[in-house]
């Protein structure tokens, strides 16, 4: 019979390939107090949109103000501009933290029926800039009513709430409006038709290259510059072939959004 022999080097190798093995599993471990319970639990953040009279409060007030104070206020609607970037907002002062609270709420998509129809009634307003800002409030929620709006206000007998309602339907980025977009851009409003052009851009939506294209011999170079950057915003190669001969066009402006469109669209 063989004695078995005990070597002290062995038993803490041993032990030390023990520990190894249950260190790691323990210190996934955690405690019954460790990250467990949600702090957060039960709290819903209250992200309502605007309410109808909060709308019309905004609709007379930038009627009322500077054109240039206007359109920088309509430039913040739905961007997040704040003093802070966290829940928690600091920097503020004493009197703005009931104004930044009614500004976060105006940024958000608006559901109100009540609301919605007095945007809708703002697409006509003889004021632009309360026209662009109706047009964002209702298409940047990409919500199927407000959306279903703005498609029938491009049938509108004004151009100038056909024109409001193209850029919003840009600001929706609905695919469901193709095809009233396409339609717009035979409009008889060129203002009409280069917003058309410039929603079609913001879908990125390849069917359009065609009608864009064809849009490229418009008579207006605005119309022109404009369906070249739509046909850059999509970045298909097929459109390389229609926008090369911009390069060349009388107007500067054109030239410019052609050698742009084609820098994005990076046909080698």
């Amino acid at each position: 019979m063989i004695a078995s022999r005990f070597h002290p080097a062995s038993a803490a190798l041993a032990v030390l390939l023990v520990v190894g093995v249950l260190a790691p599993a323990q210190a996934q471990q955690h405690g019954e107090d460790y990250d467990d319970a949600d702090p957060w639990a039960g709290v819903r953040p209250d992200h309502r949109g605007p309410d109808s009279a909060a709308v019309g409060a905004l609709v007379r007030a930038l009627a009322a103000s500077d054109p240039l104070v206007c359109q920088l206020a309509v430039a913040s609607i739905g961007n997040n501009w704040g003093h802070g970037d966290d829940e928690y907002r600091t920097g503020n002062l004493k009197e703005e933290e009931t104004l930044e609270a009614q500004r976060e709420t105006l940024g958000r998509p608006v559901g109100d029926p009540a609301a919605v129809a007095l945007l809708v009634e703002a697409l006509g307003s003889p004021h632009a800039c309360v026209r662009r800002a109706s047009a964002r409030m209702l298409g940047r929620g990409g919500e199927p009513e407000t959306v279903a709006q703005l498609r029938t206000a491009l049938r509108a007998g004004d151009g100038r709430v056909r024109e409001a309602a193209a850029l919003g339907l840009a600001n929706a980025e609905d695919p469901g409006a193709f095809h009233d977009l396409v339609r717009a851009l035979h409009d008889k409003e060129p203002p009409v038709a280069r917003m058309a052009a410039y929603a079609l851009g913001e879908l990125e939506d390849a069917r359009a290259v065609k009608p864009l294209g064809d849009l490229l011999r418009a008579d207006d170079p605005d119309t022109r510059a404009t369906a070249a950057a739509a046909l850059g915003e999509i970045e298909d190669i097929r459109s390389t072939d229609r926008l090369a001969p911009l390069v060349r066009d009388r107007e500067a402006r054109v030239r410019l959004a052609a050698v742009h469109a084609l820098g994005e669209i990076e046909d080698h």
